[in-house]
């Protein structure tokens, strides 16, 4: 229900507990402020946003004061005015605000309201040795004389990203003999240099160092984009100037991450420009990499896997997909080794699919958006504030909220910090660990009787598997605390539904997520709140099992054992037989390098051979290596092929994160050398084997081809991505998508399956 309010002269409606500041940007109507931070509720501190109200003697906060019905307030009146003026002529004349010289000259809140009001710096400025001077920070410029004590940079970091970085400052300024009192300092020790603190700042005094003298914010352009750093799929704003990435900002209320970023994520885009930088095709001559023209390195690809396909058959041939290249790369990667060249022999090194057996789909059942207001959450794997660090900006928002946190971690991290309960665990024990807590809660009786029965089925072969799990084994395998597993599962029982996250890192074991979705399906944990969600360390781990870089599924999680898939996939690929049996997957790859019956291998944005010398050692033994890279690695300085792929920022296409958003990855500047975006190459080599694929652009791919033969996305097109992107399933264009799966224990394959596994 709307309340009306007069707001300078004319009639606007109000929501109930709305102030005034806030019904008067709903109306469009512009008062001023500096202080105010939409996303934590900080308000009340620079008086910019007085108003003056009928009936009130003084002048109030638009900020903080709530509207009432029929409620007179005027912005603009004389008394408002010699107020703000008064109030920005003591904010300059507390710095040193010489606009000129400031990195934020035309991206200041308090330039711009000072120019509205026609007030002007104060001749004289206080000395330099009144501010505080900041610790050597490797991102951002501490410049305390620009501060205007707002309030905003502590807001956003203990509200929002919830580091408690940055003291309030307290007392008079009189009684700070050191000035570092009076400012917000942060703590070196607890900064993790997000920078939340330097987009919220509305002045100078927190700048970015890379963008120091590259440009003015008038010269940049600013372009939205996907971060590539991991799967929670961050927004980000690009500012460029002149072809050159002069620093990147968050993208303010966007989804998934509402505006915030990490580290990562802000700052360390350099490797674009990276001196390992792969510029220039490379063919083995001689027994030497040789900078080599694109026909004669794509030719040189194309002639030796048609060379080795006729001699040893299609599934002599082996293919690893990138986990951070775009959905328009994997999706023609793996079209390339199935219509091209005959094979299933393609995967990739995420986990995408590690759900599909037990829920129908491989993908996380919910979205970040539902964590800060979960009941519970129970995270296992490694530190989520390592790994996904904005994902765990949410959890910590829920814990700060009410909700518990328990914590299964390889090591005691900064999220165990957050945690009501907590466990240290052996990697790759993950499963063993559940597997003790799912023998307490059934043995206690303490599970969802009637969820089991409705929804799930194997219910009996798995308990009795797990009446071996006792505490004691559980513990003895996985390095846990026998009592301290008991008390986990007791309270997972106690407090449901609790969201569950997995943060699988190399060396997580195979069975993780499955004995997670046996844990969920025996609390009956599903719907909003709940669910089981894998968060993936790659940018689109999720989104390279969604095109079918898997051995034994096509896009969208489509069999290859299915006849009437496959004859729905020979048609729009304009071809006869494609292979009807699972191929190998990446684990297999080594032992059939090192046996002899794998003679080539397409390695594309991975590095198997600098992750594992055995790996190295069985490449070597391979008759054809081609490498798809943007940096060099191991593995390319093994190729007898090097193809330069274009970096993220260099290409058009989308990222799946791992809530299963479908979000726009958007070209900023050109590629270095002459990289080629993914998609491109693997198209060119399919022409140089024999077929000529239509789609020549990234949105092409998507809207000609991966909507319409994959039903989970069929209404999403990049259209209707252009602003948060669409989470799937999505089967037509009036669809809004798919926060949350299997609410009601409605799984895609019917019934959830208990998988036993250890």
């Amino acid at each position: 229900m709307r309340s009306t309010m007069l707001l300078d002269g004319r009639w606007v409606s109000f929501s109930p507990g709305q102030t005034i500041l806030q019904a008067a940007q709903a109306a469009g109507v512009y008062i001023p402020t500096l202080c105010y931070y939409k996303e934590s509720g900080h308000c009340d501190v620079c008086r910019i946003c007085v108003v003056e109200a009928e009936g009130a003697e003084r002048l109030l906060p638009a900020c903080s004061t709530q509207v009432r019905e029929g409620m007179e307030v005027w912005t603009n009146t004389e008394r408002v005015a010699i107020s703000r003026r008064r109030t920005i002529d003591m904010l300059l004349a507390s710095g040193r605000h010489a606009c000129l010289a400031c990195g934020a000259n035309g991206d200041c809140g308090l330039q711009d309201i000072a120019y509205n009001h026609e007030a002007s710096p104060s001749e004289s400025c206080p000395p330099l040795d009144r501010f505080p001077k900041a610790f050597d920070d490797p991102f951002i410029i501490r410049d305390y004389s620009k501060c205007i004590l707002c309030g905003r940079c502590i807001a956003a970091c203990s509200d929002v990203q919830v580091n408690d970085a940055i003291r309030n400052p307290f007392g008079r300024r009189e009684e700070h003999q050191d000035s570092g009192g009076w400012f917000p300092l942060p703590d070196p020790a607890k900064c993790v240099e997000c920078g939340q603190c330097v987009d919220v700042c509305p002045v100078g005094a927190l700048r970015e160092k890379s963008a120091r003298g590259a440009a003015r914010i008038w010269e940049t352009d600013k372009i939205r984009t996907t971060c590539p750093q991991c799967g929670v799929g961050c927004q980000q704003t690009v500012h460029v100037k002149a072809g050159k990435i002069a620093k990147i900002t968050a993208v303010p209320g966007a989804s998934p991450d509402k505006g915030r970023l990490c580290v990562k994520g802000r700052f360390l885009f350099d490797f674009v420009y990276g001196k390992d930088r792969l510029v220039l095709p490379q063919v083995r001559r001689r027994g030497k990499l040789r900078k080599a023209s694109w026909d004669d390195a794509l030719n040189f690809a194309a002639s030796h896997l048609e060379k080795i396909i006729r001699r040893h058959g299609p599934d002599a041939v082996a293919g690893l997909c990138s986990t951070r290249a775009t959905n328009e790369d994997a999706y023609n990667m793996q079209k390339l080794f199935r219509a091209v060249a005959g094979t299933n022999n393609i995967d990739n090194a995420g986990s995408a699919n590690a759900l599909a057996a037990s829920f129908g789909i491989g993908a996380a059942t919910n979205s970040f958006g539902e964590i800060p207001s979960a009941r519970a959450i129970f995270c296992i794997g490694a530190d989520m504030a390592d790994e996904n660090p904005v994902a765990a900006t949410f959890v910590k928002n829920a814990v700060r909220s009410g909700a518990e946190l328990i914590a299964a971690g390889y090591e005691t991290g900064r999220m165990s910090e957050h945690a009501a309960l907590r466990a240290v665990i052996g990697k790759g024990s993950e499963a063993a660990f559940v597997n003790g807590l799912a023998s307490v809660i059934i043995s206690e009786g303490l599970y969802d009787r009637d969820f089991v029965r409705d929804s799930c089925e194997g219910f009996d072969e798995f308990r009795a598997f797990v009446s071996a799990w006792t505490p004691e084994r559980a513990a003895e395998l996985s390095g846990a605390d026998a009592e301290t597993i008991r008390g986990i599962a007791r309270r997972l029982a106690g407090i449901r539904p609790a969201v569950i996250c997995l943060v699988p890192a190399h060396g997580c074991g195979p069975g993780a997520a499955a004995s997670l979705a046996n844990l969920q399906m025996l609390l009956g944990g599903f719907g909003e709140g709940g669910g089981v969600n894998i968060i993936h360390s790659r940018a689109n781990a999720q989104g390279a099992g969604d095109m079918g870089a898997m051995p034994d599924m096509l896009p969208g999680y489509q069999s290859v054992q299915d006849i009437e898939i496959l004859e729905k996939f020979n048609k729009a690929w304009q071809v006869s037989g494609l292979p009807p049996k699972p191929g190998m997957a990446f684990s297999e790859v080594h032992g059939a390098l090192a046996g002899g019956g794998l003679k080539a291998f397409y390695c594309f944005g991975e590095d198997p051979a600098g992750d594992s010398p055995g790996f190295k050692d069985a490449l070597a033994r391979a008759e054809l290596v081609i490498c798809q890279d943007t940096l060099a690695t191991e593995t390319s300085r093994m190729a007898h092929v090097i193809l330069p792929s274009a970096a993220w920022c260099e290409a058009d296409g989308t990222f799946t994160n791992s809530e299963r958003r479908v979000s726009r990855v958007r070209k900023v500047k050109e590629p270095a050398g002459l990289a080629k975006p993914g998609w491109w190459i693997f198209r060119e080599i399919a022409g140089r084997m024999g077929q000529e694929w239509a789609s020549e652009n990234a949105s092409g791919i998507w809207d000609n081809e991966i909507s319409k033969l994959a039903p989970l996305f069929a209404g999403i097109t990049c259209r209707r991505i252009e602003g948060d992107g669409i989470q799937w399933p999505c089967p037509d264009e009036g669809h809004p998508g798919t926060p949350a799966l299997y609410r009601g224990g409605r799984f895609a394959r019917g019934k959830g399956l208990f998988i036993p596994c250890e």
